[in-house]
């Protein structure tokens, strides 16, 4: 259910400059389950860079927080926003796929310590950045993250952006949510059952959510990921343009 043909190694279409100057920074953010410190990427604009501004929490996918992830932060605080790109695998990278396929599902296993992780993450933007709104952003693997922070964070988590992040189908949990939904998926998915994502969009639906759901036709799975031979870029083009004024619209204000 993750990235099936990618690679860990930035690539040209993950250079997109940002908008505006941005400052980037290794921090801590917190502390683990464990005793160990959380750390993971902080960029924020350069001008004003004091001051109180939205936060996005960024997920990587199932490669952990490689130069690919941190080019796609600086790319989103250009848009305006304080970003912590966090790290779900303490610092380790894995060597090949049959490892990054291991290290998510061990995440996946230890979901009290990933939730955790992610809390502490959105406490520091809170607190230490002073971020006034938060959303959630993560692809993949970390897109499906991204959806369990904004159902077990709700009251601090005020939008939610998954591409093409497996579905929680549980409505129970998904009655959890309180804010906006994106979610944007490929329609050539094999990872993905486009029945789930359909009974995600009802469930969501059903229970009065504000959510919007768009397939691209064609599109596969990873196909926002500029690192994978599953790349499309009029479909990433378009989901980055509905993610940035999906995000202007729900953490403004």
């Amino acid at each position: 259910m993750h990235d099936v043909v990618d690679a860990p190694v930035a690539s040209a279409p993950s250079r997109v400059s940002p908008q505006i100057s941005v400052v980037g920074e290794e921090v801590t953010y917190g502390t683990g389950d464990d005793g160990e410190p959380l750390r993971g990427y902080l960029v924020y604009p350069s001008e004003g860079a004091a001051q109180s501004r939205p936060g996005v929490i960024a997920m990587h996918n199932r490669w952990g927080l490689t130069d690919d992830m941190r080019a796609t932060a600086r790319r989103l605080a250009g848009e305006g926003y304080t970003v912590l790109a966090v790290d779900l695998y303490g610092g380790k990278i894995p060597a090949n796929a049959d490892s990054a396929e291991a290290f998510a599902k061990r995440v996946d296993a230890h979901s009290h310590a990933a939730l955790g992780n992610l809390k502490a993450a959105n406490a520091f933007l809170r607190y230490t950045r002073r971020a006034h709104r938060l959303a959630a952003i993560g692809w993949s693997f970390g897109g499906a993250w991204a959806i369990r922070a904004g159902l077990f964070d709700a009251k601090h988590v005020h939008a939610v952006v998954a591409y093409y992040g497996p579905p929680d189908l549980d409505r129970a949990d998904l009655a959890r949510l309180r804010g906006p939904l994106l979610g944007l998926y490929g329609g050539a998915d094999e990872s993905i059952p486009m029945d789930d994502i359909r009974a995600f969009k009802h469930e969501l639906d059903a229970l009065g959510k504000t959510s919007t759901i768009k397939i691209y036709d064609g599109a596969k799975h990873g196909f926002a990921n500029p690192s994978g031979d599953t790349y499309d870029s009029a479909a990433a083009d378009d989901a980055w343009q509905r993610m940035t004024e999906f995000l202007r619209q729900y953490l403004s204000g």
